[in-house]
């Protein structure tokens, strides 16, 4: 007899108590380098807030707001993905992956707009 049903699939190994999933730590560091990446390069005059969501809390409530903004919707998300996580486990990683391609794509291209040639 079997004391311990069937995992669904995505879920943890038995023993597994990882706080949180790798992706969700990878899609937390890539936005954290794009927030102080973003924030060097305004606050050096090299670059602006190209996201349509970011730059008008830049121009309304400067620096700090844009910080908050993006904090805030970095984080909401990753903690409903890990709150929902021990219900969808396999849904959720799934989810975070495309998010962490989605990310990258998005930034490469804006980068690639905001500075042709270079």
């Amino acid at each position: 007899m079997n004391p311990l049903p069937p995992a669904r699939p995505g879920a943890p190994a038995p023993g597994d108590r990882r706080f949180v999933l790798p992706e969700t730590t990878l899609l937390a560091l890539i936005g954290c380098l794009d927030l102080v990446t973003t924030m060097f390069l305004i606050s050096s005059g090299q670059a602006w807030e190209a996201n349509p969501l970011m730059a008008p809390l830049l121009r309304s409530h400067g620096p700090g707001g844009l910080i908050l903004g993006k904090v805030f919707l970095l984080a909401g998300p990753l903690v409903i993905a890990e709150a929902a996580r021990k219900r969808n486990p396999a849904f959720v990683r799934t989810a975070l992956r495309v998010g962490i391609a989605l990310y990258l794509v998005l930034y490469f291209i804006g980068f690639t707009r905001l500075n042709p040639g270079g």
